[in-house]
């Protein structure tokens, strides 16, 4: 009667426990062909067995007392007969089955095992489906003719290979032709970008692909004598005939004059011809003695004019170091950053070679990087005249830094 009742039980749920033996587990099977029979066999529920699950969790004893129309302990006194009379079948015979669910027996290691037995389907939603024959169609014949028809088809009416030939060839030399174009112009494309001066190939490291002359001098500061004879080279002044008790306003302005344009035209610049270098040999001698007079004049008024930012820009500034760790309050051109100091001495040390004025540095700030300067001004504005210049030189990634 517990045996009926519990196949009853597969077919509405999915785990039945029977109390101090273990618990029956249903899982899904998808639909099936049988290899031997050519059968197909509907989807159906397949039937495990735990023996862990031992706790009684009521649904058999419960049931049990419901369709019987017993009390709860007298389903239980059923429940507990029939696993006792299971345990005594198992010990006895090493096996015992459970009619239309499976088979329990004992291996070798005396270990209880279970068996499914496939007898009823226990999935509902397959209920009245029959097993289907699927015979394997016979394609053989079919095959066959196929490939003699291809064959037949391949001797009536063979492919010209003579065209086909042509056109590979053809289609080689055309493939060849063009890598050799693309080949050629890439090589001119390169050689003509190698010829401008203005081509940086990286912003980390300049130096590494200049072509610079050896001849190539730096821009450095020039003093006032040669400013004002390059300044006044083609218009000779002679030396003025009044006194050195001029207005100070007139030899504010002189000087202003002077200093303003001195840092736009001490940058290196081509050689004059021969003729303009006489004109202006010539005119550095006469203009001499009125440079000579203006600078003591200069120095003998003491007003407010006199201390203006041109003049300021033209003091002589702090003595900087190659290792730069503090603020100076100058601007710099910076060609690249770094990581680390070796590194970032390296590319002092190439700069040098050229001529500029490098200087490292130090990282500030958030910064980790160490910086290479390759000049530094006193001001913004001179920092930006030699920009240009700078440019056509070291590439065009280099910026100015305030530091």
């Amino acid at each position: 009667m517990v045996e009926e009742h519990i196949h009853k039980l597969l077919f509405e749920h999915d785990c039945v426990i029977i109390p101090d033996f273990g618990g029956l587990i249903t899982h899904y099977a998808p639909a099936r062909i049988h290899p031997v029979k050519n059968t197909l066999a509907a989807p159906s529920k397949r039937i495990a067995f735990n023996e862990k699950l031992k706790l009684n969790d009521g649904l058999l004893i419960s049931t049990l007392a419901y369709d019987r129309k017993l009390t709860t302990e007298a389903a239980q006194a059923e429940v507990t007969t029939f696993v006792r009379q299971l345990q005594a079948s198992l010990l006895q015979n090493q096996r015992h089955e459970l009619k239309g669910i499976g088979l329990f027996r004992y291996n070798a290691a005396q270990k209880l095992e279970f068996d499914y037995v496939p007898a009823d389907n226990f999935l509902e939603d397959s209920f009245g489906l029959p097993e289907l024959i699927a015979r394997p169609l016979e394609t053989a014949v079919a095959t066959n003719n196929l490939r003699s028809l291809l064959h037949d088809k391949k001797t009536e009416h063979p492919a010209p290979l003579t065209k086909l030939t042509w056109r590979r060839r053809l289609r080689k030399v055309y493939d060849t032709a063009a890598i050799m174009v693309i080949a050629g112009l890439s090589g001119t494309a390169l050689y003509v970008l190698s010829l401008q001066n203005e081509y940086s190939q990286s912003s980390l490291n300049p130096f590494a692909v200049l072509n610079i002359a050896a001849n190539t001098v730096a821009p450095k500061p020039a003093s006032l004598a040669e400013q004002f004879a390059e300044t006044y080279a083609e218009e000779p002044i002679s030396a003025p005939e009044e006194p050195a008790s001029e207005s100070p306003n007139l030899v504010n302005s002189q000087t202003t004059e002077i200093t303003t344009t001195a840092p736009a035209e001490s940058t290196p610049e081509v050689l004059p011809a021969t003729e303009n270098i006489v004109s202006a040999e010539t005119a550095t001698k006469s203009n001499t003695a009125a440079l000579n007079k203006i600078e003591a004049t200069n120095a003998t008024v003491t007003t407010k004019e006199v201390a203006s930012p041109a003049a300021t820009a033209v003091a002589p500034a702090k003595k900087l170091g190659i290792n730069i760790k503090e603020t100076t309050e100058r601007y710099y051109v910076i060609a690249g950053g770094y990581s680390t100091l070796p590194k970032a001495d390296y590319s002092r040390k190439v700069a040098n070679r050229y001529g500029a004025q490098g200087r490292i540095i130090f990282p500030f700030g958030d910064s980790k990087l160490y910086r290479v300067s390759i000049a530094d001004f006193n001001t913004k504005e001179e920092a930006l005249v030699y920009l240009p210049k700078l440019k056509i030189n070291y590439g065009k990634n280099i910026w100015i830094l305030k530091y």
